[in-house]
């Protein structure tokens, strides 16, 4: 066998013959070497890796996705959480809207908050910035602005590695154990604002309302509302009003013990 493969045309020269007004009864087919062929890689790292950064890649696309939907009313809390989650301990901007009724210009939207990202909870975001913590209801979240992306976002559980005890105590006595832990709470349902405002009680925190800013020490906090004295007086905010909440780091440290 040679290296050489004639290839056969009489079915094109037939055709030629008979339609075409330039065809060349002496034409003789080019002959076609047989040579190696190699195909070409998609990239130029290991399969392994590749496969990893196609992960990376999944996941900072899913990322964008969820940003892009937090207008979504009915997924609208969940969808924040989901986002900030994917995104602990980024740098942000946070654009917040205003409660005011629309202009002709439509709603208009403070400027935003920056700081990284510790803690998302169940209706809120906490941010720290400047050795100051920031809690921001989602229900006042209109932008979320990443200084950069990262790539290398942490798939680790966290209790994937905890104390037999503590395994055989949240096996058998799960709602006493989760209760009485603020981190747990978070783990598996997610602190709301009203809970960490209640482990506030005692401390000094600053309130940013609509139209103005409220420093006292919390007294009292239910579901709906929040207590909190300034001198010698004691004023009711309802929680639904507050724009932001700003606290020294109180909190969050708890959650890396």
């Amino acid at each position: 066998m040679t290296g050489e493969q004639t290839i056969d045309c009489s079915a094109e020269h037939e055709e030629m013959k008979n339609t075409d007004e330039f065809y060349i009864p002496t034409l003789d087919c080019p002959q076609r070497l047989d040579g190696k062929k190699f195909p070409s890689a998609n990239s130029c790292l290991p399969a392994e890796e590749l496969e990893q950064l196609k992960e990376r890649q999944r996941k900072a696309n899913d990322l964008l996705l969820r940003l892009a939907d937090i207008n979504n009313e009915e997924t609208e809390n969940q969808g924040l959480r989901d986002a900030f989650e994917n995104i602990l301990d980024h740098h942000v901007t946070i654009s917040l809207k205003m409660n005011e009724a629309p202009t002709k210009k439509g709603n208009k939207s403070l400027g935003g908050l920056k700081g990284k990202v510790v803690l998302a909870g169940r209706d809120f975001v906490i941010l720290q910035s400047n050795n100051k913590e920031v809690a921001i209801p989602y229900t006042n979240v209109t932008k979320i602005t990443l200084s950069h992306l990262r790539t290398d976002m942490s798939e680790g559980r966290e209790l994937d590695c905890i104390d037999p005890i503590l395994r055989r105590c949240l096996t058998f006595r799960f709602g006493k154990v989760v209760s009485g832990s603020l981190k747990l709470i978070q783990i598996f349902h997610g602190i709301t604002l009203n809970i960490l405002l209640l482990n506030l009680i005692d401390h000094t925190i600053k309130i940013v309302l609509e139209d103005e800013s409220v420093v006292g020490e919390v007294f009292c906090v239910d579901k709906n509302s929040i207590e909190i004295c300034i001198g010698n007086d004691l004023r009711k905010i309802p929680i639904h009003t507050i724009r932001y909440v700003i606290t020294d780091p109180i909190i969050t440290p708890s959650f890396s013990e």
